[in-house]
C-alpha cells in the first residue's frame, strides 16, 4: 500500500510540474504557434513569386531586405509598445491614446521608408546598373508602405488585446506580427510587381515615379509635423542606429538570396520552410530581449550581476526552447507531406533546418544580452536597439546558413 501511494504522489507531482511548466509556456506557445502560418508566406514566394519574377530575378533579392526592415521597424514599434503599456505610457486603446503613442507611430513610418532608400543604393551598387536600381526602388517603397499600413494598426490592435485579456505583450505581439507581416509582404511584393511591371522599363518609370514621389512627400510632411516632438526625435535618432545595421546586413542577406535563386528552384522546399525559420528565430530572439529588457527596466535583474543574467537566460531558454523544436517539427511535416519525400529525403531536410536554427540562436543570444545591457548602461531605450538588430542578424544568419547548405 505505501509503495502504490509513493507512486501515485510521485506521478501526480510530475504531472502537476508539467502542467505547471506548460503553463508559463502558454504565451510562448501560442505566439510563436502563428509562425507555422509563415508557410503560406513560404509557398507564395516559392510557387508565386520565384517564377513571376524569372524575367528579372535579381527582384528576390528585395524579399531578405523587406522581410528584415519591416521585422526591424515592427520589433522597435512592439518593444516600445510592449514596454509602455507595462510602464504606463501607452494606453491599451486605438483612439484617443497618448501623444507617445502617435510619436511612435510616426517614427516607425519615417525611419522605414527612409530606410528603403538606403537598401536600394546598397543593392544598387552591387548590381552596378541605374535601371536595377531605379525598379528595386518603386517594388521596394511600394511594398514597404503598403505592410506599414496594414502593421501598425494590426500590431497596435494585437497588443491592446493582449495587454487588456491578461497575456503578456512581450510574448504575443512580435511573434504573431512577425508571421502576418511576412504573410502580407510576400503578397504586398506580389501586388507591387503586378502594378510596376519591372520587366517594361518605360512602364516601370510611368507608374512607379508618381507612387513614390507621393510617399516621398508623405514621410516630409510626417517630419515636419513631428519634428518638435522629444519623443519622435528620440525614437528616430535611436531606432536609426539600429535600422542602419539592419539595412546593410539584410542588404547582403539579399544578395546571398539572389545567388541562391537557381538553386531554389531545384530545392523549392527550402524557400518554403525560409519565412518560417526567419519569423521563429527573430521570434525566440525577441522574446527573449523583450522579457529582457522590460526586467531591467523593472529593476529585476541586476546588470553588473552575471548570475543574475545567466538565471534569467537559463531560465527563459527552458520555457522556449521545446516550442522552437515543436513548431520547427510540425512545419518540417507539412512541407515532407506536400513535396511528397520519402523517409530519408524528409531526415536529411529536417536535420538541415535543426542544424539553420539552432546555429542561428546560439550565436544570436550573446549579442541581446550585449546589446541590451550596453544600452542600458548608458541610459538609451533597448528596445529601440535590440530587437532590430537582434532580428536582422538572426535574418542574416539564417539565409547564410541556407546558402552554405545550398
Amino acid at each position: 500500500m505505501p509503495l502504490r501511494i509513493n507512486i501515485f504522489c510521485g506521478t501526480r507531482r510530475l504531472f502537476r510540474r508539467i502542467a505547471m511548466s506548460l503553463g508559463k509556456q502558454r504565451d510562448i506557445w501560442f505566439s510563436l504557434s502563428f509562425s507555422t502560418l509563415d508557410l503560406f508566406a513560404g509557398a507564395i514566394s516559392a510557387f508565386i513569386l520565384l517564377f513571376t519574377i524569372e524575367k528579372t530575378p535579381w527582384i528576390i533579392c528585395i524579399l531578405p531586405i523587406l522581410l528584415s526592415v519591416r521585422g526591424a521597424g515592427n520589433g522597435i514599434f512592439t518593444g516600445v509598445l510592449s514596454t509602455s503599456l507595462h510602464i504606463g505610457t501607452v494606453e491599451p486603446r486605438l483612439r484617443g491614446n497618448t501623444e507617445d503613442y502617435y510619436s511612435l507611430v510616426a517614427a516607425i513610418y519615417v525611419i522605414s521608408t527612409i530606410n528603403s532608400f538606403i537598401a536600394t543604393v546598397i543593392v544598387g551598387i552591387y548590381f552596378l546598373d541605374y535601371r536595377i536600381l531605379l525598379i528595386i526602388f518603386f517594388v521596394m517603397i511600394l511594398s514597404m508602405t503598403l505592410t506599414l499600413i496594414f502593421s501598425i494598426i494590426t500590431t497596435s490592435l494585437v497588443g491592446f488585446s493582449a495587454f487588456r485579456y491578461g497575456f503578456n505583450p512581450d510574448d504575443i505581439v512580435y511573434p504573431v506580427m512577425a508571421t502576418l507581416n511576412d504573410i502580407m509582404i510576400s503578397i504586398f511584393i506580389f501586388i507591387s510587381i503586378l502594378i510596376i511591371e519591372p520587366w517594361d522599363f518605360i512602364h516601370a518609370m510611368l507608374i512607379g515615379i508618381p507612387i513614390s514621389l507621393s510617399i516621398i512627400a508623405l514621410t516630409i510632411s510626417i517630419i515636419r509635423k513631428h519634428r518638435h516632438n522629444e519623443f519622435f526625435v528620440k525614437t528616430i535618432r535611436e531606432g536609426s542606429i539600429g535600422i542602419i545595421y539592419v539595412v546593410i546586413i539584410s542588404s547582403t542577406s539579399g544578395i546571398l538570396l539572389s545567388q541562391t535563386y537557381w538553386a531554389l528552384h531545384e530545392k523549392i522546399e527550402f524557400l518554403i520552410m525560409l519565412p518560417l525559420l526567419m519569423t521563429l528565430s527573430g521570434g525566440v530572439g525577441s522574446i527573449l530581449m523583450s522579457r529582457f529588457t522590460t526586467r531591467l527596466n523593472l529593476g529585476e535583474i541586476d546588470p553588473s550581476s552575471p548570475l543574475s543574467i545567466i538565471t534569467f537566460l537559463g531560465r527563459t531558454l527552458q520555457l522556449v526552447l521545446p516550442p522552437l523544436l515543436g513548431i520547427l517539427t510540425i512545419g518540417s511535416i507539412i512541407i515532407c507531406i506536400t513535396r511528397s519525400m520519402d523517409m530519408i529525403g524528409f531526415f536529411l531536410f529536417y536535420t538541415k533546418i535543426l542544424a539553420i536554427s539552432f546555429s542561428t540562436l546560439f550565436i544570436s543570444v550573446p549579442i541581446i544580452l550585449l546589446v541590451s545591457l550596453e544600452t542600458f548602461k548608458y541610459g538609451l531605450n533597448p528596445d529601440n536597439y535590440s530587437i532590430p538588430i537582434v532580428t536582422s542578424t538572426a535574418d542574416f544568419l539564417t539565409i547564410f546558413f541556407l546558402h552554405v547548405i545550398l
